[in-house]
């Protein structure tokens, strides 16, 4: 599997549902202290080989948050349940933290 692919797929998914482009994403990274220009950022997801730390900066400036769950296993709140990642679905799902 191309887990790089793999979690850009994820990020422009998440940026798509919320009507973000780059400079959104950038801005938002800046009021968690994080200081990126947007071809940086735009780069950084397009290559695919990011740490997950920023993985985990750019969920948090989307609002979201990553709950990992033994694979298998049924969400604990099922009624705010995201529709899960493809791939992903079992090990790990996002949730929102507001409406979108």
């Amino acid at each position: 599997m191309d887990w790089g692919g793999e979690a850009r797929r994820i990020l422009k998914t998440e940026m798509q549902a919320l009507s973000w482009g780059y400079r959104d994403l950038s801005e938002h990274l800046g009021i968690l202290g994080v200081e990126m220009d947007p071809p940086a950022i735009n780069r950084r997801i397009n290559r695919g080989n990011f740490s997950a730390a920023f993985l985990l900066m750019c969920l948090k400036a989307m609002r979201l948050r990553i709950d990992v769950v033994p694979e298998g296993s049924a969400p604990k709140r099922r009624a705010e349940r995201e529709k899960p990642i493809d791939a992903l679905e079992s090990v790990i799902e996002i949730w929102g933290t507001k409406a979108r």
